[in-house]
């Protein structure tokens, strides 16, 4: 009778820790995929993010290679009319000095009109970019944190079945022990 016992008991032990390697098996398996999948999200979250501002970058070169040009075009344009005038203006002095004013007057109230202009547009690119930048990101963020949170319920439910299959085998297994040892 102690034979059977021990070997009953032995039993016992031996599915213990075979349900324990399971168990402990599938976890890391669970907890291996639910890291990937995070790790994936936030790639993906990275890559976008890196796309957009790729595209701000880009378009900002543009428009800051625009502006320079058309600054330096303008500069060009004015230091020959400058020159042009003041060739002239030595010529007949008394004539222009009243038009050489009013000229510089006009013209660097355009320079200074396009500078803004170019600025203020620069301004609300950046304005929107940041502003597609921050509704997207948040909205990544929660797809990241929605999927983690569903998959660690999923999880955790999981091993929650596991480890009330592994009680039920252990309660059965032990009523046996008790039904079998007295006899």
């Amino acid at each position: 009778m102690s034979f059977i016992l021990l070997h009953l008991y032995t039993f016992v032990k031996l599915i213990h820790y075979i349900w324990t390697a399971i168990s402990i098996t599938f976890t890391t398996i669970v907890t291996s995929i639910r890291d990937t999948a995070v790790s994936i999200f936030t790639a993906i979250r990275d890559f976008i993010t890196n796309i957009f501002t790729a595209i701000h970058d880009f378009f900002a070169t543009i428009f800051n290679a625009i502006y320079t040009t058309i600054s330096t075009i303008i500069n060009t344009i004015y230091t020959t009319i400058v020159s042009v005038w003041t060739a002239i203006y030595e010529t007949i002095k008394p004539l222009l000095d009243a038009f050489a004013y009013l000229f510089e007057t006009i013209f660097e109230a355009i320079k200074i009109l396009i500078s803004r202009a170019m600025d203020w547009i620069a301004e609300k690119i950046s304005a929107v970019w940041n502003a597609i930048v921050g509704f997207i990101t948040p909205i990544l963020e929660g797809i990241k944190n929605t999927f983690e949170t569903v998959w660690n319920g999923i999880a955790d439910a999981v091993s929650a079945v596991l480890d009330a299959i592994h009680n039920v085998i252990i309660l059965i297994l032990n009523h046996m022990h008790e039904i079998i040892q007295p006899l």
